[in-house]
């Protein structure tokens, strides 16, 4: 027996209200729902088992479903189906409610965990990037999940930027030097890059290494949202690890 939907943006709660708004901003202003596709399906099942959006799963998509939508970025199929509030009113109300959320580094402790998995997927969608550009498996971005897992104490997204950057170089060295080509030579030689390379920055030997973007607004409806919305870190999001302690910096 399936849980009945929330009957107020309180009910649907703090996570889910960002991750619907997520949703919605992405729409209305053709981003992506959050860095990579990954979290966007992640973001997506939250929201369904929440009963506040249907999705074609496990199929593709809905052959005829004239209330279907389709996330601009990403193109995943999905309609709006939280009979509490009407489609057309639902942002407003999701924006008073987030307005109301105190931004002190007390209010709201998902924040942190929020700011985490922002910063992995960040990392994630720029390691994919150079590795694309290097002609590599994007596939191989999935990497940086676990090396991020393993750094202690934290980077932060600049600095784990800087670190995917040296280590897709490296790998393309690894490549260019090899008679016949083994790709499984050259993920283990980028993974392994990509772990030194966190371990010098951490321990202070190479402090100027960080990548910052050159326009410090996040490109996704999440990002946006933890920035202008959740938080006060402003650019801080690409500069500082992210944690508790954060919020007081930014």
């Amino acid at each position: 027996m399936t849980s009945p939907s929330p009957q107020t943006v309180e009910d649907l709660g703090l996570q889910g209200c960002v991750y619907l708004s997520a949703l919605l901003q992405a729409q209305d202003e053709g981003l992506g729902v959050t860095p990579t596709d990954r979290l966007t399906l992640a973001t997506m099942a939250e929201l369904k088992g929440l009963g506040v959006i249907d999705v074609p799963w496990p199929e593709n998509r809905w052959n005829l479903e004239p209330r279907a939508e389709i996330t601009p970025a990403e193109g995943f199929q999905w309609r709006y189906a939280w009979s509490a509030y009407a489609r057309n009113l639902i942002g407003e109300a999701l924006e008073e409610y987030l307005q109301s959320i105190p931004r002190d580094e007390l209010a709201c402790p998902w924040r942190t965990q929020l700011w985490q998995t922002l910063s992995v997927a960040e990392t994630e969608q720029y390691f994919e990037q150079q590795l694309v550009k290097h002609r590599f498996e994007a596939s191989w971005a999935q990497d940086i999940v676990l090396v991020h897992q393993q750094r202690r104490p934290a980077l932060s997204i600049a600095r784990w930027r800087y670190c995917c950057w040296a280590a897709v170089r490296h790998g393309a060295s690894v490549s260019q030097q090899q008679a016949t080509p083994d790709t499984a030579v050259v993920r283990d030689a980028i993974y392994s890059e990509l772990r030194r390379r966190a371990d010098q920055v951490a321990s202070g030997a190479w402090p100027n290494c960080s990548f910052p973007p050159s326009n410090p607004r996040p490109t996704n409806a999440l990002g946006r949202l933890f920035v202008e919305v959740l938080s006060r870190v402003q650019d801080a999001f690409w500069t500082i690890p992210a944690s508790d302690a954060g919020f007081s910096a930014g």
